[in-house]
């Protein structure tokens, strides 16, 4: 029903956000020209790679170009199934331009209109337009494809190191300046590594430079959408595939929060991409309402037992971080011993263990409900769906507990920190959110720059 969706609901319809033109150097130079942006999709599980898409869509819609789909793939935790990313999100940005990777190697690369670093006209390996389902982890037409993209294609030297600031010719003029002011201001305070900005938000509206300093906690470098880059036909994202020369973990990877790498001089335009990737780049309605079933069926199972209908989350991943991450490899009571849960508790947990006789500790203390409880609700669902709804089902807990170094913990609390502005819970104006980690409380905190950042609330405190 429409009531019991609208838990679910974190989103806003703002009509004039479709439309939000880029923010480019000297735009007005290259109108009438095409410019695309290409990107490989992360090598890894499905939110690594939603992490690069949102990347590049907010690198698109920032620099005004057309944003070049990848061919489908498999994703390593979806075996079996070549799928196309968009297809997984409510994607409706109408005033950002879309192709697909066919289309963009007809229209362009057949027409003679790609050219290598000597200036001479390259075609894709083979002539190939279409490479759906010849994609994928580490495969040779994998190897093939992007070698050639990457050799026809201006690639950013950007790195999780540095700050990309979108800006005007005039801040870029004075760019070099206002950075060594902060950066000599950071060695007066005791060092980059300060927290002050833990639990104290630096205002959306605040003037840039009190803006960048807070991003440039823990950073040294800015880089810049210069004039060169926005002249560049094509620019191209590349991924993390050390199958490819010239390419390793440490290089470009830019596998982090799109707010963690991109500034924007004008606060407006900062707060409107926010705002772009909550509203534009929500996972689809169906995701939505099987997640929503199952939360409606949890608080009814509460209800029905006396209790108050509320019901906290659990996020433990185990099968690859059990080296990662000591207490993941112990014994689930030990997450009872922290005091991460509370006793007498209805627990929904989202996990990749197999074993079930391995939460036993924690039925003794709580009532564990699993997906598997619940697979009525879902008959007839794509089954790569299964861990999209269950973000979406954690979100709603009352008390979420994650894995940290997760990126699907990341962005269930990324999630519930939309919910709580949407809903002004107790603590929202400050980024607060009842959250834990196996690791570090969750409370405002600055940006991070790697990628198993928590998902700071400097990205949803910010963008209503």
């Amino acid at each position: 029903s429409k009531e019991r969706a609208a838990e679910m609901v974190y989103w806003r319809n703002i009509p004039s956000d479709q439309y939000f033109p880029g923010v480019t150097i000297n735009s007005s130079a290259a109108a009438g020209q095409l410019k695309f942006l290409t990107f490989e999709p992360d090598r890894a599980g499905f939110n690594n790679v939603r992490l690069a898409f949102e990347l590049a869509v907010v690198l698109a819609q920032a620099m005004g170009r057309t944003l070049v789909i990848p061919p489908k793939s498999t994703l390593w935790n979806m075996p079996g199934k070549d799928v196309c990313i968009p297809d997984f999100f409510e994607f409706d940005l109408r005033g950002l331009p879309v192709v697909s990777f066919e289309s963009f190697l007809r229209q362009e690369a057949l027409a003679g209109k790609l050219y290598d670093q000597n200036g001479k006209a390259t075609y894709p390996p083979d002539n190939r337009t279409n490479w759906d389902g010849r994609i994928g982890i580490y495969g040779e037409d994998d190897k093939r494809l992007w070698t050639w993209m990457r050799s026809t294609s201006t690639i950013l030297d950007w790195t999780p190191e540095c700050v990309v600031l979108f800006s005007s010719d005039t801040a870029l003029n004075v760019l070099p300046s206002i950075l060594n002011g902060i950066l000599r201001e950071g060695e007066q305070e005791g060092g980059p590594e300060d927290l002050k900005y833990s639990g104290h938000p630096t205002p959306v509206n605040a003037p840039m430079m009190d803006r960048l300093r807070e991003m440039l906690v823990g950073r040294n470098k800015v880089c810049s959408y210069s004039k060169e880059l926005q002249d560049a036909k094509v620019i191209h994202l590349p991924g993390w595939d050390t199958n490819i020369p010239g390419n390793d973990e440490t290089g470009h990877r830019l596998l982090l929060p799109f707010y963690a790498l991109v500034f924007f001089e004008k606060w407006q335009a900062d707060i409107r991409m926010k705002r772009l990737v909550r509203d534009h780049l929500r996972y689809a309605d169906e995701i939505q309402c099987a997640a929503a079933r199952i939360v409606n069926a949890l608080r009814a199972a509460e209800l029905k037992n006396g209790r108050d209908g509320t019901f906290d989350s659990l996020h433990l991943r185990r099968q690859d971080f059990t080296t990662v991450f000591s207490l993941v490899s112990s014994k689930s009571d030990d997450i009872l011993s922290e005091k991460y849960l509370k006793e007498n508790r209805t627990v929904y947990v989202a996990t990749d263990e197999t074993n079930s006789s391995w939460f036993d500790p924690l039925r003794t203390f709580n009532h564990l409900y699993f997906l598997d409880n619940f697979t009525h609700l879902i008959e007839g669902v794509d089954p790569s769906l299964f861990g999209l709804i269950e973000q979406m089902v954690v979100a709603r807990g009352d008390v979420f507990v994650g894995t940290y170094y997760s990126t699907f913990s990341a962005y269930v609390n990324r999630i519930r920190g939309y919910h709580s502005q949407a809903k002004r819970l107790s603590g929202f104006s400050h980024g607060i959110v009842n959250s834990e980690y196996i690791g570090p409380d969750n409370t405002y905190r600055r940006v991070m720059k790697t990628y198993h950042s928590l998902e700071a609330p400097y990205h949803w405190a910010r963008e209503w």
